[in-house]
């Protein structure tokens, strides 16, 4: 395991640090990580004045003999160059499948969100197994003077469900969305092996269920199974708010978006299937447009006919009277 930290040049105090049943106290926060999590490599994030600074000695003698520490040397983030050589500088340190905390307790000034996107960057695109975005509060100490550890990491995970809900609410794939919510539903279940179960979640999965068959259903354009799923996530959404605002915190912010994405379906009229034709046209699919205006049109003609839209043949005999119509029209303009 690598933890990847930084140092600054501020006055620390001896503060005893707490996280969870651990704490220890020592002026560098590195070395309560180094105690617990007894890390091979320590990389330290170091700009030219912290190298020369008494922290920087005073780290190495304090973990000198107990993990390797390799200090990177990094600009002082002074400007929008900077921060993007010191982005380069943390993620080219290390590689995929490497196991990393990030410690951002003496990061400074905009560091610690370089260091949140970062690790974010290192987790999706290389791969690197992320374990920890841990952020030791001095500043929230309790009248004992112990500060509370916070692992940041579950907010990381926001990222990944506004990404994921922003697929689904442009494009309409709701298949990374599914995923997070049936992980969501399955972790808990997982780690309570042998347990109490009776808090568990029991909506969230159905709920993803239901998204996955939207999605399906608005990528093979049938409008008609389209309306039906849209109600069952209506459905599902109700019965698992609840369970959201624990389970999935994240989703619970964005779940009103996600209700609203597809409300326009519920009726499952005609309206609403020509507003989903200008919802794919919104998107770019003109395909998917194409293919559902022509359809409704012949569902369209039926109804004005008094014919069951839903009838095979009546469907054909609507289409063989369009395409005719289509074409007597096209003859006379030819010949205008």
């Amino acid at each position: 395991m690598k933890v990847v930290t930084f140092l600054g040049t501020g006055k620390y105090q001896p503060t005893c640090y707490v996280w969870g049943k651990q704490s220890f106290e020592t002026t560098h926060f590195p070395e309560a990580l180094a105690a617990w999590l007894k890390p091979d490599e320590m990389l330290v994030m170091l700009t030219s004045e912290a190298r020369a600074h008494e922290n920087w000695a005073t780290l190495q003698r304090q973990l000198g003999t107990q993990v390797q520490l390799t200090p990177v040397d990094i600009p002082s983030g002074r400007s929008e160059l900077e921060l993007w050589d010191i982005f380069e500088l943390l993620t080219g340190a290390l590689q995929p499948g490497d196991q990393v905390v990030f410690d951002i307790t003496h990061a400074f000034r905009s560091l610690p969100l370089v260091g949140l996107l970062a690790a974010q960057y290192l987790r999706v695109a290389q791969r690197v197994d992320l374990q920890g975005l841990m952020y030791g509060a001095f500043e929230a100490r309790d009248d004992q003077g112990r500060a509370p550890v916070f692992d940041l990491t579950p907010f990381l995970t926001l990222l990944d469900w506004l990404t994921a809900t922003d697929r689904f609410l442009s494009t309409g794939n709701a298949g990374k969305l599914a995923e997070l919510l049936s992980d969501a539903h399955r972790l808990p279940w997982k780690q309570s092996a042998g347990g109490d179960r009776s808090e568990l979640p029991r909506h969230l999965g159905g709920l993803a269920t239901s998204l996955q068959g939207l999605s399906d259903a608005m990528a093979v354009t049938r409008p008609v199974e389209a309306s039906e799923q849209a109600r069952k996530v209506d459905a599902a959404i109700d019965h698992a708010a609840s369970e959201s605002s624990r389970w999935a915190r994240p989703f619970n912010v964005l779940l009103g978006h996600v209700r609203e994405a597809s409300d326009f379906l519920l009726p499952g009229d005609l309206a609403a299937h020509r507003q989903l034709v200008h919802w794919y046209v919104e998107r770019g699919q003109i395909v998917q447009a194409v293919t559902l205006a022509a359809e409704w049109l012949i569902s369209w003609t039926c109804q004005q006919l008094g014919v069951a839209q839903d009838d095979r043949e009546e469907r054909k005999a609507v289409t063989s009277g369009i395409e005719n119509a289509m074409k007597q029209q096209s003859g006379r303009e030819l010949h205008g």
